[in-house]
């Protein structure tokens, strides 16, 4: 983990602490009944939301009036038993992958849930899955990087880091044929997609946690070092570091204009993505670890004092504040250009929110196991 002494830190050493904590307990009950809570994100395809939620259930959700349409075990009693789930799934035309702590990567059919293959990583999954062609990206905490074929679950390679800290809860972006990620080991790894072979290594001074983003060629990752760096995706040549006042956790996002990224501290960053320029900073009021998603001309973020603030994109001027009444900690998802946000908190619920209104919609809760 970082290693910062200041006193504007130590509130935030013992947040990470206590994910950290968290984990170890969902991992110490295995694949059996845990009391740690996940905080896994939202899918979206088609009509459907996708939810794999932190107490051991999967479900398919109608996004418009969240009813659940199929859940995976399909009943109590079930001889498949989930741990927690903290990484979002992915979606591929026909199928749903999902990963849990216990390290097991689920592939299920979109249609009904039921379990078409299983793999088994090294340890303990808490970064998101990614599809890149037909290959499916499991990090671990074991300090790998697994690709499998996504028709049949075959592993293809493994990469590892470089350290033996080197857990890896970011979840992988792929351009132009590079897989780029972060690690507790303070480093990001380009690897190449196809033969699983390192191609740079950046060391941060930080654990990073976040998803890259690429865009033009170019990935920007933030770490535990208080600094966002966009770096070459071909070359790992860092072409500026920006620095905030804090750790950035949550993954950065872009309109297509300018990169936006926020820091533990609640600070939220709006910057030119040639140059790494800020063009303005706002207080959003409380940390912020959930990834941040563009909404029109507002950008939506979600605080860790469970309220959803949308900004505008122009000047960083607050628009909506509601509350959520749970922390979310899991990424937000957007699939209707008439503004509608679905996020999932702590209780397993899962919210339609309009950002460009403020208002609330439709509240599912997932069954329980």
């Amino acid at each position: 983990m970082a290693r910062h002494r200041g006193s504007r830190s130590r509130g935030w050493v013992v947040l990470v602490a206590a994910a950290a904590a968290l984990l170890m307990v969902a991992g110490c009950t295995g694949t059996g009944r845990f009391t740690a809570k996940g905080w896994s994100g939202l899918a979206a395809a088609g009509d459907s939301l996708y939810f794999a939620s932190g107490n051991g259930r999967i479900a398919a959700l109608d996004r418009e009036d969240g009813k659940i349409t199929w859940v995976f075990p399909p009943a109590q009693g079930s001889a498949i038993q989930l741990s927690a789930h903290y990484g979002t799934p992915a979606v591929s035309a026909d199928k749903l992958y999902v990963g849990d702590y216990s390290g097991r990567v689920f592939a299920l059919d979109r249609k009904n849930g039921t379990q078409l293959w299983q793999y088994t990583a090294g340890g303990p999954i808490v970064g998101g899955l990614t599809l890149a062609e037909d290959k499916l990206l499991v990090p671990s905490e074991d300090g790998r990087l697994a690709v499998l074929d996504a028709e049949t679950g075959a592993q293809q390679w493994r990469f590892p880091a470089a350290d033996s800290l080197g857990k890896v809860w970011s979840t992988p972006a792929v351009g132009d044929g590079v897989v780029v990620f972060g690690s507790l080991d303070h480093n990001v790894y380009g690897v190449d997609l196809a033969t699983g072979r390192e191609k740079w290594r950046l060391n941060t001074g930080g654990a990073v946690t976040g998803r890259p983003l690429i865009v033009g060629g170019r990935a920007f990752i933030g770490s535990f070092d208080r600094s966002l760096y966009a770096v070459n995706v071909q070359t790992g040549q860092v072409a500026w570091k920006a620095t905030g006042g804090n750790w950035f956790w949550a993954s950065p996002t872009t309109d297509g204009q300018s990169v936006f990224a926020a820091t533990v501290d609640g600070v939220l960053y709006s910057l030119e993505p040639a140059s790494g320029t800020v063009r303005w900073k706002t207080k959003t009021g409380a940390a912020v670890i959930a990834p941040l998603i563009p909404v029109g001309d507002r950008l939506a973020v979600v605080t860790d004092d469970g309220k959803f603030r949308t900004f505008l994109i122009a000047n960083g001027q607050e628009q909506w504040v509601l509350d959520l009444e749970e922390k979310v900690r899991a990424q937000p998802v957007v699939i209707s250009e008439s503004g509608v946000v679905y996020v999932t908190d702590l209780k397993f619920r899962v919210r339609a929110l309009n950002a460009l209104r403020g208002t609330m919609g439709w509240l599912a809760q997932l069954p329980s196991s």
